[in-house]
């Protein structure tokens, strides 16, 4: 590593990550609406960021592959 290069800080998380048992759980519940589940769904499934998960378009799924563009 050049010795300009600063080491970035580790960020610290307060909000702890939820298993996929929790997820389950709250997907499973019948009072959430459809389209907070997918969205809960693909933020555990890809660890995207909830600004890229909201900024895909519906048409450029591809639903089969369980797939997005990047």
């Amino acid at each position: 590593m050049p010795a300009w290069a600063k080491r970035l800080a580790v960020p610290d998380f307060e909000t702890p990550a939820r298993s996929k048992m929790a997820i389950d759980r709250l997907i499973a519940r019948r009072e959430v609406p459809v389209r907070e589940k997918a969205l809960w769904r693909m933020l555990y499934e890809t660890s995207a960021r909830a600004e890229e998960i909201l900024g895909m378009n519906i048409e450029e799924l591809d639903f089969v592959g369980r797939r997005g563009p990047v």
